[in-house]
């Protein structure tokens, strides 16, 4: 909710703190509704939402990697020499690891997976 909020403030050029920032954080709400109505799906509703936002998780690891690497972004804290390419080595193995085990997981459970659970 507070990320929605942010982005409208940016996508829209609201205030921060304002009426309207405050409104477009409450967008996401509706969506705690869904287990409330659906009560006996509630348990197969978090699982592919779950694995929705897992897709989503190398997106933001690959984003990380690169701010990491931005003088602009760190500045002073950026890490240097040999550590600091040893710490982003790691995190780009760990991008990579995450990415291929996402991409493995949607080939192998991928679309027609949840037919196969229903029968």
């Amino acid at each position: 909710m507070l990320a929605t909020g942010f982005v409208a403030c940016e996508l829209f050029g609201w205030e921060f703190g304002s009426k309207r920032h405050r409104l477009a954080m409450l967008l996401p709400a509706p969506g705690v509704l869904g287990p409330v109505f659906w009560g006996d799906i509630a348990v197969w509703l978090a699982v592919p939402t779950n694995i929705v936002c897992g897709l989503f998780l190398p997106a933001a690891y690959i984003g990380f990697v690169i701010l990491q690497r931005r003088r602009g972004y760190l500045g002073e804290d950026r890490p240097e020499g040999a550590r600091g390419w040893l710490w982003w080595a790691l995190m780009v193995g760990v991008t990579l690891f995450l990415t291929g085990f996402m991409a493995w997981y949607v080939w192998t459970q991928g679309p027609g997976y949840f037919g196969r659970l229903t029968g």
